[in-house]
């Protein structure tokens, strides 16, 4: 069964520097102000988030099944898409998951 993943970040961020999750992560990808993302939370074992943007409501976060927050770091606008040895093996987000969840799943 894939570990579900709720990310705040657009897909088209891991996309352009090839490192999208695996099969073994379910994401939903979504934003801050998703009139859903409360639920998606309730469910989800690990959340991605942006380094910048709103504050999350600290109730947003109360009773969950979360095991993990992963915070990632903006790329530089304008910056042409690198793809690093790091993202050909395992993506961040797989590796964060990985560690906290599951260490064989990537």
């Amino acid at each position: 069964m894939p570990i579900e993943v709720v990310c705040l970040r657009p897909e088209a961020d891991f996309a352009r520097v090839g490192a999208l999750p695996p099969p073994a992560l379910s994401v939903r990808y979504c934003g801050p102000a998703d009139a859903e993302l409360a639920a998606h939370i309730k469910t989800a074992q690990a959340l991605v988030i942006p380094a910048v943007g709103p504050k999350l409501p600290n109730d947003l976060f109360a009773d969950t099944a979360l095991k993990l927050v992963q915070v990632t770091g903006p790329a530089p606008i304008g910056s042409p898409p690198t793809r690093s040895s790091a993202a050909t093996s395992r993506s961040p987000m797989c590796r964060a998951a990985a560690t906290a969840l599951s260490p064989n799943m990537c």
